[in-house]
């Protein structure tokens, strides 16, 4: 939780971090604009990219202000938040994998079943939608759906 909103406040200028004088919403307003830009052309549904662009403000509101989130909008911070241009950091493949490994380490024991499979769902419909991610996820995600090999622990 501690590194997400480090990540979300490394967003900032640096005039930003921590000064008193600046609001909370400024902020929020800062980061949301940092790193919801590819929302607006992933979603094409108009009333769909509003929900995520208010999803993701309120998320990105409620991490600043130093509350903690549950697992499943840590999966929506991780998978609604923008990806690098090709080329550059891979964080792409780093947060849809890190929304899958969440699930699989504590959605699967913590979440009812209709709420783990509507998680699940989201996190592959937002891979879908993010056509620059086609061939790089394919591997690594295959790997956490997968059943171990016969004869191994997982």
């Amino acid at each position: 939780m501690q590194r997400l909103r480090e990540e979300l406040e490394s967003s900032l200028p640096q005039d930003e971090v921590g000064t008193r004088d600046s609001e909370l919403d400024e902020k929020v307003h800062l980061v949301v604009d940092r790193l919801a830009t590819n929302l607006d052309s992933a979603v094409q549904n108009e009333q769909k990219r509003k929900g995520s662009l208010q999803l993701f403000r309120r998320l990105v509101h409620v991490l600043l202000d130093g509350r903690t989130i549950g697992l499943e909008d840590v999966i929506d911070v991780l998978t609604l938040k923008d990806w690098p241009p090709a080329g550059e950091d891979p964080g792409i493949r780093q947060s849809f994998v890190e929304g899958l490994i969440l699930m699989a380490r504590s959605g699967l024991k913590v979440l009812p079943s209709g709420r783990k499979l509507n998680a699940l769902r989201a996190i592959w419909r937002r891979v879908y939608i993010c056509d620059k991610c086609a061939g790089v996820l394919t591997h690594d995600l295959m790997l956490l759906i997968l059943p171990p090999p016969a004869g191994t622990t997982s």
